[in-house]
């Protein structure tokens, strides 16, 4: 089921994409089949679409805010403390990337994996989730307030003090990730799935002593 779910989630290319550069003039707001590696992007890309792009090695510093992502792959890239309100993610792969700090408040992801990422203090306030992958993510003290989480598939991800106000979390299978200190209230910890040992911290959480 995994493999046929990072099959889904696998961007498509019609072509090679064409090696480009962020200090190209970049002037038209959709961007096809370009792969960009190795540099430090200070533009402000917010409002752009790229579709079928590549990002390899990059640093993004400038504002993202609106973007749309579709059939792209981000590896070994650097999206700390940058603006991505707002951005639309759809067949996106991000491969060991830092997004610490990064703000993805009210963002879109469709059919995106997020595979050994680092996202501590990132903020997801009101982003949507459908048929999504994490998997070995530190996603510590992050916020999903107000999150819709829809097909989501977790996999041994680090939740440790992370915030999940007025989200919901039925479904979601978090029996094998690390979930001490989460806030979240009791309605939206009903139908989540998780181990003894975490089920146990829960009753605290929720105020039930439990006797052993």
């Amino acid at each position: 089921m995994m493999d046929m779910m990072k099959k889904r989630m696998t961007p498509q290319f019609s072509s090679e994409p064409t090696a480009a550069s962020f200090g190209d003039d970049l002037r038209d707001y959709r961007l096809e089949g370009m792969a960009f590696g190795r540099e430090t992007c200070v533009r402000d890309l917010a409002g752009k679409e790229f579709y079928e792009c590549a990002f390899t090695d990059v640093t993004f510093t400038g504002r993202m805010r609106g973007c749309v992502f579709a059939d792209a792959v981000f590896s070994h890239c650097d999206l700390s403390n940058t603006d991505l309100r707002e951005a639309v993610f759809r067949r996106v792969v991000f491969d060991h990337c830092r997004l610490m700090g990064t703000d993805c408040t009210e963002s879109r992801f469709e059919d995106t994996a997020f595979v050994s990422c680092q996202c501590m203090y990132a903020g997801f306030g009101g982003s949507h989730w459908q048929r999504t992958l994490l998997e070995d993510c530190s996603l510590r003290e992050v916020s999903f307030s107000l999150c819709k989480f829809r097909d989501a598939e977790i996999r041994s991800c680090d939740f440790t003090g992370a915030e999940f106000a007025n989200t919901k979390l039925a479904g979601l299978d978090l029996s094998d990730s690390t979930i001490a200190g989460i806030l979240c209230e009791a309605e939206g910890l009903r139908g989540v799935i998780v181990n003894p040992e975490q089920a146990a911290a829960i009753a605290g959480l929720l105020g039930i002593i439990v006797k052993y």
